[in-house]
């Protein structure tokens, strides 16, 4: 071995589209378009946008509630009406659908 390390450059990708090129990015310039070009009816939430993540969020809890009620109440549901695994199995696919 003689020391040297031989380094070759990546052969250049001859199917990159036509007219793309890499730019340099300062990390010191702001991110944010000018102010002018900004529209203030979009930039908070509105009541209406807080109504909406409201109501999913209430909706989402009482689903998973509703969820896990039924592996909490598998045991009983089973000694109660005398059914099988099958049975629950369907109810939990029953749960899912609607």
């Amino acid at each position: 071995m003689s020391g040297k390390v031989q380094t070759t450059e990546p052969p250049h990708r001859s199917d990159a589209p036509a007219g793309i090129e890499l730019q340099t990015v300062s990390l010191n310039a702001p991110q944010s378009p000018p102010d002018e070009e900004i529209d203030e009816g979009e930039t908070g939430l509105t009541t209406n946008s807080i109504l909406k993540l409201v109501a999913a969020s209430f909706g989402y809890f009482f689903a998973g509630t509703n969820d896990g009620s039924l592996g909490a109440l598998t045991p009983y549901i089973i000694r109660t009406y005398a059914i099988g695994t099958q049975h629950i199995a369907l109810m939990y696919v029953s749960s899912h659908i609607c």
